[in-house]
């Protein structure tokens, strides 16, 4: 008979499942590590937002799935590097924005103001804050 998860409904991989002898201990940090990997399973659903894609070659596949675990991987190091959530570290990074400003010198691309919070993500990450200007075109003369 399968183990039975919370409320009774059959998880097949609930830490219920593994046989133990009597007396025998589990190792510390294991109960842990699974709820890690039941976290990881459930942000590439959600987090990253994974979803079927349709793709008819194998190898378009294989690299839709790496890239994915790619994603994931990279918010994994984000979060031990910057002690976050994933959620709480894109919310912040995800208000740094670029506006654009045109007038009779000509139109330039500007970002944001970066916060305190967002220069202390960019410098745990190792990242350079982004250039202040990107792109500046003087008006046609003439």
């Amino acid at each position: 008979m399968p183990a039975l998860g919370v409320a009774g409904r059959d998880h097949g991989h609930s830490p219920a499942h593994h046989k133990r002898c009597p007396g025998q201990r589990i190792r510390p940090g294991s109960r842990r590590q699974l709820l890690e990997a039941e976290r990881g399973w459930r942000d590439i659903k959600q987090v990253i937002d994974l979803r079927p894609v349709y793709h008819r070659k194998e190898e378009r596949i294989r690299a839709h799935v790496i890239l994915c675990w790619l994603a994931l991987l990279l918010a994994r190091v984000a979060e031990n590097t910057c002690g976050a959530t994933w959620p709480g570290l894109r919310r912040q990074l995800d208000r740094i924005a670029v506006g654009t400003f045109t007038g009779p010198a000509g139109t330039f691309r500007q970002r944001t103001e970066i916060t305190p919070a967002q220069a202390a993500i960019l410098e745990q990450l190792g990242i350079d804050k982004p250039p202040r200007i990107y792109q500046l075109t003087p008006a046609a003369t003439g």
